[in-house]
């Protein structure tokens, strides 16, 4: 496995993270 497609994975990963995140504070902040 290339360093910058370890890179992609965890950029997706972080990106579906903060949705989540930003998912969740909206729900709380209603």
């Amino acid at each position: 496995m290339k360093p910058y497609e370890l890179g992609c994975e965890m950029q997706k990963k972080r990106t579906e993270c903060s949705i989540m995140i930003q998912a969740k504070l909206m729900l709380e902040g209603e």
